[in-house]
């Protein structure tokens, strides 16, 4: 995983879509010398950016984040993860048309991650002909659940550190605050705002950091408990120092 992460949850026009930076900070934790522990690696993440982005055509949409990601600090130093659901897949598609290379990710409400592979041709519309039989990435199907669990470990380990200065930075805590986990009449949990006219925009690009960070950097997680109250599950943003 590269320096920086910015996550991406595509929208309709009409409603936001959310953009989200992390910085990758690595540190040293120092042990109790007088009790023989050693010295440990360890990392952060600074959420250093945040914004929101309406009413624009997704052509115009696209055209913002490949100006993001080709900033100095960011040029062939960060990952572009984007929200490939609905909508989302148009914008992709417009990106890689602009030679960006965006990691797909298609929230699913399944149990298993699954890596989705196809000729490069098919993912790649501008690929040269000789190319065009390779097979590439084009989307990572991940359950919603697993996200929201990489969060609230995220959460729980400190990993994740917020400026009191950032942009947005208490619409962010407000729709943690509002986001909860629904048990509907078939038994499954179903993750969202907890009212249709609050905005989760920015949730969902967290959301999909915590989850990337982990799975480009497994490590043994504690056992999540499971935190059920009045059958919901919340993401604990009073966590957030």
């Amino acid at each position: 995983m590269k320096e920086y992460i910015v996550s991406v949850d595509i929208a309709k026009k009409a409603d936001y879509t959310g953009v989200q930076i992390f910085r990758q900070v690595p540190l040293i934790r120092e042990g109790k010398k007088l009790l023989g522990q050693r010295d440990m690696k360890m990392t952060k993440y600074d959420l250093v950016y945040m914004t929101k982005i309406q009413g624009l055509n997704y052509n115009v949409v696209a055209e913002k984040i490949l100006r993001i990601i080709t900033l100095d600090n960011l040029l062939g130093n960060s990952d572009l993860i984007v929200d490939g659901s609905g909508v989302g897949e148009a914008v992709i598609d417009i990106m890689r048309g602009l030679n960006m290379n965006p990691i797909s990710i298609v929230f699913t409400g399944g149990d298993l991650t699954r890596e989705v592979y196809d000729t490069i041709s098919n993912v790649f519309s501008n690929s040269s002909a000789t190319l065009g039989g390779m097979k590439v990435l084009k989307q990572i199907n991940v359950p919603k659940k697993d996200m929201v669990d990489c969060a609230v470990v995220a959460l729980q380990q400190g990993l994740i550190r917020l400026s009191p200065n950032i942009k947005y930075r208490e619409e962010f805590l407000d729709q943690l605050s509002k986001f909860k986990g629904k048990i509907n009449e078939k038994g499954n949990v179903r993750y969202e705002a907890d009212k249709e006219s609050t905005h989760d925009d920015l949730v969902a690009c967290f959301l999909m950091f915590c989850w990337w960070q982990h799975y480009n950097q497994p490590r043994e997680l504690e056992e999540i408990e499971e935190q059920h109250t009045n059958n919901t599950r919340e993401l604990d943003f009073n966590l957030f120092d």
